[in-house]
């Protein structure tokens, strides 16, 4: 199985409670997300093996969820994520509806994620017409060429950084290593700027870490240097519960320098001050990773100490 393919179907087992939120409005209300999914991959094997075995890999899951209200106690998820041009996806999508229908007799909704990089293909709800008969089947189609990296930016839901990831990745064609690093470096700060649990945060940062490759080998040391320059003693706890350890405080601290972000953004205020409060980094090299001047760095080292002796 390709990288990519693994990749996903770990990505979309750790964060599968964002991505039903991130692609359906009211997801909370529909559906009973206390309750745990029930990933099917073997079943939805058996039911739908694949005809060809040199055609491109691709992610289909199956997922059990369950539902809240009356009705149906639950209905199976098919969720497809495709990297490449397929002339037969809309009968293909169509097949596995009814043959996972026929075999379960419960409700099948499908979500279809394309992460290929052609822009003329667009799948669409797939039609049926013989003489009198007819038939259609309609599911929810995601391309992520299409997407906007600053709405995405602003979007709270973790799955969007799943979606960003991939958006890079699309991308890296048109930059170079140095920038594709600089790119990288960047989404990873933004992923761990965010409170999420520990467990989504790792997931997040190994789903950047080995999908958004460089071209020269190179870089993909320089990468793990950056972030594990952030917190130096192996002892300690990894990058990941560290700055989300530390993204805790910000809230507290936050209050007391701001009035030194002229020079950075928040995110990178927030990344200064964790480095500054739990990591023995000169201020030359927070300056070097976090990409700010060692003045600011200076600045906000002053406002924490004040902030502390006002305490």
């Amino acid at each position: 199985m390709h990288r990519n393919d693994t990749l996903w179907k770990s990505i979309v087992e750790d964060l599968f409670d964002d991505l039903l939120r991130f692609f359906i409005d009211d997801a909370d209300v529909r559906f009973d997300l206390d309750k745990p999914f029930v990933v099917m991959d073997n079943e939805l094997a058996s039911i739908c093996p694949s005809e060809d075995v040199r055609a491109p890999v691709r992610v289909d899951k199956l997922v059990k969820v369950f539902t809240r209200g009356g009705g149906e106690d639950h209905f199976f998820l098919h969720l497809e994520i495709q990297g490449y041009w397929d002339s037969n996806f809309e009968q293909r999508m169509y097949q596995y509806f009814y043959r996972i229908k026929d075999k379960y007799s419960k409700p099948v909704a499908a979500i279809a994620i394309l992460t290929d990089p052609n822009k003329y293909f667009r799948p669409a709800q797939y039609h049926y017409a013989y003489n009198w008969a007819a038939a259609s089947y309609s599911y929810i189609v995601y391309k992520v060429l299409d997407q906007d990296e600053a709405v995405l930016l602003k979007n709270d839901n973790p799955f969007s950084a799943v979606i960003l990831t991939v958006l890079l990745s699309l991308r890296k064609r048109n930059l170079t290593d140095p920038e594709l690093l600089s790119r990288k470096v960047d989404l990873a700060k933004h992923i761990l700027s965010r409170n999420l649990l520990a467990k989504k945060t790792k997931a997040l940062m190994n789903f950047l870490k080995y999908y958004v490759r460089f071209d020269d080998p190179k870089y993909n040391d320089q990468y793990n240097d950056i972030i594990y320059s952030i917190n130096n003693n192996p002892e300690t706890m990894g990058i990941e519960e560290f700055l989300l350890e530390t993204a805790r405080q910000e809230g507290r601290q936050e209050g007391k320098i701001e009035g030194k972000q002229e020079e950075a953004t928040k995110k990178d205020l927030t990344f200064v001050t964790s480095l500054l409060q739990r990591s023995n980094l000169s201020l030359t090299k927070i300056a070097e990773v976090v990409g700010v001047t060692k003045h600011y760095v200076q600045e906000v080292k002053k406002g924490l100490q004040q902030a502390s002796s006002i305490a």
